[in-house]
């Protein structure tokens, strides 16, 4: 676990930071559902209402554009100096984002009300979804080994493979939904083969 730790913090820190803004999948849409939650949305319409900041930032990093001009280094940091007017705001489509319930969206929520809170630049906001995301994913897989009674070289690998630290650094809920069904397996793994606790059997039959 303690290798965990120390490789996903370090290698998922790396992926935050790197990958360009809403460059994850659906990423741009996630942000928009987590920026939604963190007002207290929790079921989302099908239109969201978001700083105009927010919103254009999907136009200024478009999911495609990497293929055509890489983003350089000065449009990061003058994205991350434009102010955040928190009252210039504008509609914009959930796609899809608004039948998902809305748990898995709470840390990238906490990490945004913190972040308006210190009156932070929309960009600044998406990395700290990302970063907020990334320390729940460490947090339950973490909780996964401690459940574990065995098979932790098999968790390792997974909760390390770079899907699972790209999708955890990101805005998505995806890296969320990956950690709490490594800590059900973990759980049921417990249950079937931790000797303290027993054979499972059938109740009420």
């Amino acid at each position: 676990h303690l290798i965990f730790a120390i490789l996903a913090i370090v290698f998922g820190s790396i992926y935050a930071v790197l990958l360009p803004p809403l460059q994850a999948p659906d990423e741009f849409a996630h942000f928009y559902r987590a920026y939604s939650v963190s007002e207290g949305y929790l079921v989302a319409p099908d239109n969201i209402s978001v700083p105009r900041a927010v919103a254009l930032l999907s136009a200024k990093f478009r999911f495609d554009s990497e293929k055509q001009t890489p983003f350089q280094a000065r449009d990061l940091l003058t994205a991350l100096a434009d102010p955040l007017d928190l009252n210039d705001r504008v509609n914009v489509r959930a796609e899809a984002m608004n039948i998902y319930v809305f748990i898995p969206y709470l840390p990238g929520a906490a990490g945004i009300a913190l972040g308006r809170a210190l009156h932070l630049s929309a960009l600044a906001l998406l990395y700290w979804t990302r970063f907020s995301n990334l320390a729940v994913f460490v947090a339950l897989v973490l909780l996964a080994f401690r459940l574990l009674p065995d098979f932790r070289p098999a968790l390792l690998g997974l909760a390390l493979m770079p899907t699972s630290l790209h999708q955890a650094a990101s805005a998505s809920w995806d890296g969320f939904c990956y950690a709490s069904a490594f800590l059900l397996a973990a759980y049921i793994l417990r249950l079937t083969f931790d000797n303290a606790q027993g054979p499972l059997r059938p109740v009420g039959y």
